[in-house]
């Protein structure tokens, strides 16, 4: 799923568009609970809903998460499981934007080899 509803042609600025509705339901997934990943499996697995690399960095670069980085981590790795996903350059960049506002020298580090890896598009 895409972090906006599809608008198609509709629309040529992108400005004002609303979020989809799966953004705040994901975004209340994220609690940092032992079981979090377990609900966002059981939430997607229920609606049978992918979260694209687009709705991932959205999400990471949300009000609601930009100042939780564990959270921030883990949603990061949790959505990386997904059958068929890869992330892009920009969810590695939402995730660094986060760890860097913590001062997580450490994951920015690691996530900088990672990109490494890649040949991004």
């Amino acid at each position: 799923i895409e972090p906006f509803n599809d608008v198609s042609d509709l629309v040529k600025s992108n400005r004002n568009l609303q979020p989809s509705p799966w953004v705040s339901q994901i975004l209340n997934l994220l609690d940092g609970s032992a079981s979090m990943e377990s609900n966002l499996d059981c939430f997607c697995r229920k609606f049978l809903i992918k979260l694209s690399p687009n709705f991932v960095s959205f999400v990471l670069k949300s009000d609601e998460i930009r100042e939780k980085p564990d959270i921030a981590w883990s949603f990061f790795c949790w959505s990386r499981k997904q059958k068929k996903y890869t992330h892009n350059l920009e969810c590695y960049v939402s995730l660094v934007d986060v760890l860097a506002l913590a001062k997580d020298v450490d994951r920015i580090r690691f996530i900088c080899s990672e990109i490494r890896k890649f040949e991004f598009p």
